[in-house]
């Protein structure tokens, strides 16, 4: 188990009824016995509810709302383009460097047998992406922003689907997606930021989809299946009177409401069946297809997943966003952050 990282909730306020979850950014393991301490730097501020769901163990889901995936990028962001024309000329340009785009194609999407000619089918996927972009609303932009980009990724959930608006109290971030992988979430906050953006947080948020997917190849048995248990049921039940419920009928008769712990895990699948939805998630467990140069980073963003990193240092999220930030400046033509 990992120490305990003091953590200082007495100027976070948790709105009555209403879960705050940040979906990756994960505490240390908390055992029963550790919840006293817990409990002593936690007491100023925090609702019962907080604290009843720091007694089970569950107090990575509610660190605040501020710290679920939002972008830490302040300035905003021109639109890209103003016109068809502008189109064409930019993706004129990024198919006379052709071998230069594949090879950062095959970084983001970590597929290292993609083909030239897949190159260009996804540089013309990307093209009618962003002249639909000239004459659509942004609800209808971001949805084929995410449709290009997931089959780029070649995420495996078949199911996968984007949720715009959907959640007003994940309102705080930007977009986000858990660890379950049911779907990438662009809150009303996100749609207010440019079509550029938009760009940006989509592969910034299926790159964590693919590190999901990565992780339960190499680590199926890890802190990541922990994760995806967890978030199911967080995803299953956004009430949080709901999740408490499970929660609490969960950890009553497992003995722990660590969601660590086997004993939890085993119980949630026997209530839930949640392996046979990580089966139609994920497939089966295989190493190979994780690319060998990902592995390295992987590694950390595993080892990092059970302990408390501030958000934008931990691996996952410099990851995601050095992949947004890549493919905004090579497919848009806008730097910066």
């Amino acid at each position: 188990m990992n120490s305990i990282v003091p953590i200082n909730l007495n100027n976070i306020n948790f709105p009555k009824n209403k879960l705050i979850t940040s979906p990756n950014f994960k505490s240390s393991n908390v055992a029963q016995s550790d919840v006293v301490e817990l409990h002593k730097n936690t007491t100023k501020n925090v609702s019962n509810e907080a604290k009843l769901a720091i007694g089970l163990g569950i107090i990575g889901t509610i660190i605040g709302g501020i710290l679920i995936h939002k972008h830490f990028n302040k300035n905003k962001l021109k639109e890209a383009f103003q016109s068809v024309e502008q189109i064409d000329k930019r993706f004129a340009e990024l198919e006379r460097n052709l071998s230069d785009v594949q090879k950062k194609f095959k970084e983001v999407f970590l597929r290292d047998d993609l083909t030239e000619e897949q190159t260009k089918e996804i540089l013309n996927g990307y093209k009618e992406v962003e002249k639909l972009g000239l004459k659509s609303t942004k609800e209808e932009y971001v949805k084929a922003v995410f449709e290009q980009a997931k089959k780029n990724y070649q995420i495996y959930n078949p199911q996968m689907t984007i949720d715009i608006k959907g959640r007003t109290n994940w309102d705080a971030s930007c977009g986000f997606c858990t660890h379950a992988n049911e779907g990438i979430h662009i809150t009303q906050k996100g749609l207010q930021e440019s079509r550029s953006r938009l760009f940006e947080i989509m592969h910034h948020e299926l790159r964590h989809a693919k590190q999901n997917e990565c992780l339960y190849h190499c680590y199926p048995n890890g802190s990541i299946k922990a994760e995806i248990y967890h978030d199911y049921l967080l995803y299953k039940y956004p009430n949080f009177d709901e999740f408490l419920k499970v929660s609490r009928e969960i950890a009553k008769e497992a003995g722990t409401g660590n969601y660590y712990k086997k004993e939890w895990l085993d119980v949630a699948n026997k209530k839930f069946n949640i392996e046979k939805v990580i089966e139609e998630r994920f497939g089966k467990p295989d190493p190979s297809k994780v690319p060998d140069e990902y592995k390295k980073t992987l590694e950390q963003i595993n080892n990092e997943i059970s302990t408390t990193i501030h958000y934008p240092y931990r691996m996952e999220e410099r990851d995601a966003f050095k992949i947004g930030n890549m493919m905004r400046e090579l497919i848009l033509g806008i730097e910066g952050k």
